[in-house]
């Protein structure tokens, strides 16, 4: 069992795919996306289609499609962020925060 086990891992480094945009160091990592209508940050990427044993296909960002809270279509926006906005933000009111999420 430990051949076949062994076996398998070495296939999976010759054969499998290796995907690293962001390396990890240290005790913690944060991500600023402040400017997310200049595009996702580097080494970022969006996909469409993941499963759980493939990635996707890779998507495009459009920071120009701006999304409300209530809406219920799917894709990638870009959200106003609720930081100094009331609940009942109209959708104007949205479109018009410069800070995003």
């Amino acid at each position: 069992m430990k051949k076949i086990t062994s076996f398998f891992v070495l296939l999976a480094l010759i054969f499998g795919q290796l995907n690293a945009q962001i390396n990890l160091e240290g005790e913690s990592y944060t991500q600023n996306f402040d400017q997310l209508e200049d595009g996702i940050p580097t080494g970022w990427k969006i996909s469409t289609k993941a499963t759980a044993s493939a990635l996707g296909e890779d998507a495009i960002f459009n920071a120009d499609q701006k999304g409300v809270w209530n809406g219920t279509g799917g894709g990638f926006k870009n959200y106003a962020s609720g930081t100094g906005m009331q609940a009942d933000a109209t959708n104007g009111e949205q479109d018009a925060a410069t800070n995003r999420a």
